[in-house]
């Protein structure tokens, strides 16, 4: 988990930044889910890091570029959920991360 958050705060951070392609950023989003998809997880617990990531692959995956980089609520809630994945900030408060 920890290897898949700090991947995340680098793509999301560069798409935000303009430094990385906004459709890398979907190549390793379903990258991702095709990699949790063969790990076959029982269990029903969820780690803080874990619905932070879940939650931002929502919004990347919700609303286009664009909206992402102009909408202050969006840009703000992506920022904030990396500086937490990196530990450098608070737990989002409206977080709904649910597995896939």
């Amino acid at each position: 988990m920890s290897d898949k958050s700090t991947a995340t705060s680098f793509y999301v951070e560069g798409m935000l930044a303009g430094s990385l392609p906004f459709d890398e950023l979907q190549i390793f989003i379903w990258d991702t889910l095709e990699e949790w998809h063969q790990l076959h997880i029982d269990s029903h617990y969820i780690c803080e890091k874990e619905k932070v990531m879940w939650h931002l692959f929502h919004l990347l995956e919700r609303w286009p570029e664009s909206t992402l980089r102009g909408n202050v609520f969006l840009r703000k809630q992506l920022e904030d959920g990396c500086r937490f994945l990196k530990q450098q900030g608070p737990m989002l408060h409206q977080c709904l991360g649910v597995r896939p």
